[in-house]
């Protein structure tokens, strides 16, 4: 009878362990800064970045977004995210990734390569894949 206790204790708590890392794919990223602005949800915005993530069709988007910033929300609340200065490659975004998974957090940085007709309007080229790992 100990030993079922036990091996029912040591099963479940496997069960429960966070994940280790996560592998997420962004798809159909895009950046709008036109200089009129534009109409987001009704409202006004000066700046929009969207993207999709690969799991469970979540939509992460930010609005009147600056770069760089942080804490940015997606459609799943254990998702969101922060933007990064990509460096002198202006036809990238980077963005750090994070997931909450009970109580601990995933996160990780995956760049994103754009293109557009202007500098303020970008679309994603391709996908975007990177890994989420134990926030420090």
């Amino acid at each position: 009878m100990k030993f079922s206790a036990l091996a029912a204790a040591v099963a479940s708590g496997l069960v429960a362990a966070a994940p280790i890392s996560e592998t997420v794919t962004i798809s159909n990223f895009i950046y709008r800064a036109p200089a009129n602005g534009l109409t987001v949800d009704g409202k006004h915005a000066d700046r929009l970045m969207r993207f999709q993530l690969s799991v469970d069709d979540i939509t992460c988007q930010a609005v009147d977004v600056d770069i760089p910033a942080t804490g940015y929300t997606c459609s799943d609340p254990a998702y969101s995210f922060d933007t990064l200065n990509p460096g002198v490659l202006d036809a990238t975004f980077l963005v750090r990734l994070y997931h909450q998974v009970d109580d601990s957090e995933l996160s990780g940085d995956i760049r994103i390569f754009a293109t557009g007709p202007l500098f303020t309007i970008k679309d994603q080229v391709g996908t975007a894949t990177g890994t989420l790992t134990p926030s420090q």
